[in-house]
């Protein structure tokens, strides 16, 4: 019994990082689908990443990201 219980906390807890460190982009078409399935249409945390109301960038590609320039100090 203890196995069952460590084992489901280790599973719900793959399944918070995998969820926390998706981009954002994966995350909310995987929200739009999920909100489709009865049950899970009604969780805060789908229906917020569905709507993209978080705060941070994204990665949609919408706020004219610049090149990444590497800058070497002299020596």
């Amino acid at each position: 019994m203890q196995s069952l219980i460590v084992a489901a906390i280790v599973i719900v807890c793959v399944l918070y990082a995998s969820w926390s460190l998706m981009p954002a982009g994966w995350r909310r078409a995987l929200a739009q689908r999920l909100r489709h399935w009865p049950g899970l249409g009604r969780w805060r945390a789908v229906q917020r990443a569905a709507g993209g109301g978080g705060a941070g960038c994204g990665g949609c590609g919408d706020c004219g990201e610049a090149p990444i320039q590497i800058v070497r100090r002299p020596r």
